[in-house]
């Protein structure tokens, strides 16, 4: 079955078709952007890419997708559109306020629950469960190629590079502790999968392949940190616990 077209534009002329009021306010949103990055221009690492993907993918979310859910959940008044807008760059520029105080170090630490769970259920699903021919169960149709047997088998995989060569590296300004990390990085796996599954959701729900065009073969923005989002908030409810 084809989800998807073949190609859509980043901002179709239909879906532009806002009120003054909604271009205001999506103004105010990426003024806001621009200016938490300017004012840690110091901190380019930490602040103005991490602002540069929410710039981005606020955007995008703003044209490209928000707008296509508001009509099939028949919403007038744009709730998909602004909350999906604004909870994208709260996510990023909170991240980055927490990495400022921190340490720039620990974005490694975040890429790493992030990004090394992905690597081992690829790695236990390609040199595993395909060549024994076992029978996988998928997590959910908005995502084929994901099984709970992969996922399942890249925790061990990501609680041991993160924990035993990542963590130990990290500056001792945040004082989360081995079992914090450990909660971190457990619960960061089945939340990062969810932040990845419920943008290819959004997506097939919105009838687009990619969130934009701007990355070329890569996509978009939004789809680079789906699920770094979901990710941030653990850290974020980490930070402000431990």
């Amino acid at each position: 079955m084809n989800f998807y077209p073949i190609r859509v534009n980043i901002f179709p002329k239909e879906e532009t078709s806002y009120s003054i009021i909604s271009k205001i306010t999506l103004g105010i949103i990426l003024a806001t952007c621009l200016y938490f990055s300017i004012q840690n221009y110091k901190y380019f690492a930490t602040s103005i890419w991490l602002n540069i993907f929410g710039i981005g993918a606020a955007t995008e979310w703003f044209f490209n997708i928000g707008p296509k859910l508001d009509r099939f959940y028949r919403f007038r008044h744009n709730h998909c559109t602004f909350a999906g807008s604004f909870i994208i760059f709260a996510c990023l520029n909170t991240t980055s306020t927490i990495l400022h105080q921190i340490g720039y170090q620990w974005a490694i630490f975040i890429a790493g629950v992030c990004y090394i769970p992905d690597a081992g259920a690829y790695l236990i699903g390609n040199l595993i469960i395909k060549p024994l021919k076992l029978k996988t169960t998928m997590i959910n149709p908005a995502s084929p190629k994901k099984s709970w047997e992969a996922l399942l088998g890249s925790i061990p995989i990501s609680l041991f590079f993160n924990l035993y060569f990542i963590y130990p590296q990290m500056p001792k300004t945040f004082l989360i502790g081995f079992w914090g990390a450990f909660l971190v990085v457990f619960v960061g796996v089945f939340v990062g999968a969810f932040g990845d599954m419920f943008e290819s959701w959004t997506k097939r729900k919105a009838g687009v392949k990619e969130s934009s065009i701007l990355l070329g073969p890569m996509g978009g923005f939004l789809d680079r940190i789906d699920s770094l989002l979901s990710v941030s908030i653990i850290f974020i409810i980490a930070f402000y616990l431990f």
